[in-house]
């Protein structure tokens, strides 16, 4: 009887080599270049809580009141309630002249806007997504009975051959 353990040969380098178990590298924790997650305002950008209905925001100056020209926006085949700002084009730089919600499924007329260049920059609040509208003019004409303004709709969704297209902007320009 034997009473010291037998020895084996040395393994050759590659047997060395390929009866090693195989570790995997530890995973390093990496910083996610996702943007952050949206979620939903309560209040408007000036600390005003939003409206339960189609309404002004509060604490917002109502501008440019003094003429007799009606925007309507038609939010009404939308589910999104929408942040909205009216903005005079003739300021340099543009301002807003009315601030106010629409709510999905509603529309909301803004009444006596003075005639001028105008955009409607505005947010969805269940997305997030800041856009604006191509420029438009409203225009006040004196006539023999009375006077002739602009009544514009404005359609804030999606509509075959619609007449108005929106543009993505930036969270600055939404704010200006």
């Amino acid at each position: 009887m034997h009473l010291f353990p037998r020895y084996l040969p040395h393994p050759t380098p590659a047997t060395a080599v390929a009866s090693m178990p195989r570790v995997k590298p530890p995973k390093i924790a990496s910083i996610s270049s996702s943007p952050p997650r949206y979620i939903r305002l309560a209040v408007a950008d000036n600390g005003s809580p939003l409206p339960s209905q189609s309404s002004y925001i509060a604490e917002y100056p109502q501008r440019f009141t003094d003429g007799y020209s009606l925007v309507t926006i038609d939010n009404s085949k939308n589910d999104s309630d929408l942040f909205i700002k009216l903005f005079s084009l003739d300021s340099q730089p543009p301002i807003p002249v009315s601030v106010f919600l629409v709510k999905g499924k509603d529309t909301f007329t803004v009444r006596e806007v003075r005639a001028g260049r105008y955009e409607v920059r505005y947010q969805n609040l269940d997305s997030g997504a800041l856009f604006r509208t191509d420029s438009f003019s409203l225009k006040e004409t004196q006539v023999a009975n009375g006077m002739e303004f602009s009544k514009l709709t404005l359609i804030l969704y999606k509509v075959l051959n619609g007449n108005m297209k929106t543009h993505p902007i930036s969270a600055a320009d939404f704010k200006s």
